[in-house]
């Protein structure tokens, strides 16, 4: 299954998130914030990545923003889970290229859907191949 990366500041909802997601058969990896998440993809890339917005030192639309503009992770999608719940956040957010935008709080089983919709979205490991070629 997949390797998803959540970036939460708040370890309760953090926890929550990691369980839906691992219910799901997938692999999580909590990170508190940007320089966390900074270091462990020096390491390795994840296969989604679900992202707070409000988070300490940068914000996650600072956080997006650098994601898209990386060559190694332009393609990888972002799910922003935010409590800021403004039709401008949201389309600021989906502008900078999340591909979905869920306001917290958010239903368990409506998270695991959209995960589900947004890994179905991602490329195939022969079309990733074919990119390369």
């Amino acid at each position: 299954m997949a390797n998803i990366w959540i970036v939460e500041d708040d370890p309760q909802i953090a926890l929550l998130i990691k369980m839906a997601v691992e219910k799901d058969g997938h692999t999580a990896f909590h990170m508190l914030d940007a320089v966390e998440m900074e270091k462990e993809l020096r390491k390795s890339t994840p296969d989604l990545m679900l992202l707070d917005l409000m988070l300490r030192a940068k914000n996650g639309f600072e956080v997006l923003r650098e994601w898209k503009d990386r060559k190694s992770t332009q393609q990888i999608p972002v799910i922003i889970l935010s409590a800021r719940a403004a039709e401008h956040d949201k389309v600021h957010g989906l502008d900078l290229g999340a591909e979905d935008y869920i306001t917290k709080p958010f239903s368990v089983r409506e998270l695991q859907a959209r995960i589900r919709t947004a890994l179905r979205r991602m490329p195939t490991e022969a079309e990733k191949l074919s990119w390369e070629i």
